[in-house]
């Protein structure tokens, strides 16, 4: 009984008469998600809001309405998708969106989320003959505003399948330009200027009746609908809902040879490399094949013909790196 009465005046002492612990308020985040064009309900659309790290989900019903319940007063980024439509941000424009502020006096319950449907792009690269291309490299690019300047991105890339076709889904509406970058099957690269010892006399092999000169081409990079000049690119200006046919047919051309001399002679082999700048954004890197003529000279052969950079590295004894570029 003494044990009883003394555990009871613990008691009062932690938690006094009349005080009791308040719980913080909860709040909720709900609405509606409609299709950004008809506004008819989305069902079954997947629902989900950040917190910190962390990632909560909800389906919407038949109505296209969610809700999450039990939240602490801060601000949640609220994302939804749904089949045939895209993922993105509520009121997401480019690379911004609304995050929902939940607190006392402010209004998160009756929210009418907007999603667009998703833009479908599909294509066939085929070569001069119509004949399909395989594993051609299709680059599909992007654009934002940024300080009144229209820029462009790589938004997404992939290589053809054995019919030579391609496929890019889940696309926000906006305008899209396209990249083909590809080899043709039959290539064979040849070398001009590269010497063959002959008895005492030195012959060009590319003169040697094993090359056929015909077959020393290459594709250069090519953009939709089929022309090799950056700036002739056609847009691909897309809605909501939209699902277009991209084709390209590429044109094999004569590879391009380039001789370097008077290189630096040392004991490290030198080092070439080569890309393209495309829409002054992504550094493209290319296929090619090089070969030393003599100590001081090389040549680099199957470049494509266009704005090409050059790099040329050889590492000096205390590991600094020369760096040499020409402009094509």
């Amino acid at each position: 009984m003494i044990v009883a009465l003394f555990c009871f005046g613990m008691l009062l002492t932690t938690l006094p008469a009349g005080v009791e612990e308040q719980a913080p308020p909860a709040y909720r985040i709900s609405g509606v998600v409609v299709d950004a064009v008809t506004g008819v309900p989305v069902a079954h659309a997947e629902v989900s809001i950040s917190e910190g790290t962390e990632g909560t989900k909800s389906t919407a019903g038949d109505d296209g309405r969610f809700v999450f319940q039990g939240l602490e007063a801060a601000k949640y980024p609220l994302f939804a998708t749904a089949q045939g439509y895209v993922r993105e941000g509520y009121n997401q424009h480019g690379a911004f969106q609304t995050a929902i502020a939940v607190g006392n006096g402010l209004d998160s319950e009756h929210l009418i989320f907007r999603l667009r449907r998703q833009v479908i792009i599909t294509g066939r690269v085929s070569d001069e003959h119509g004949e399909a291309v395989r594993q051609a490299q299709v680059m599909l690019f992007g654009t934002e505003s940024t300080s009144g300047r229209h820029a462009r991105f790589v938004q997404a890339q992939m290589q053809t399948d054995d019919l030579g076709e391609y496929r890019f889904g889940r696309l926000q509406p906006g305008k899209y330009y396209m990249a083909v970058v590809a080899r043709p099957w039959y290539a064979q690269t040849g070398f001009s200027y590269l010497p063959e010892q002959d008895g005492n006399s030195l012959r060009s092999r590319n003169r040697g009746p094993s090359r056929d000169p015909s077959l020393d081409v290459v594709y250069p990079i090519t953009f939709y609908p089929g022309v090799t000049e950056e700036q002739a690119a056609g847009e691909l200006n897309l809605t909501a809902g939209d699902k277009v046919e991209a084709n390209v047919q590429l044109q094999a051309v004569p590879a391009v040879h380039v001789r370097l001399t008077n290189l630096p002679v040392g004991e490290n082999a030198i080092q070439i490399g080569a890309n393209e700048k495309l829409f002054g954004t992504m550094e493209m890197g290319l296929g090619f094949a090089s070969a030393q003529i003599s100590p001081s000279e090389y040549e680099v052969a199957g470049l494509p013909p266009g704005d090409v950079k050059l790099i040329v590295n050889q590492s000096e004894p205390r590991g600094r790196a020369l760096e040499l570029s020409e402009q094509m």
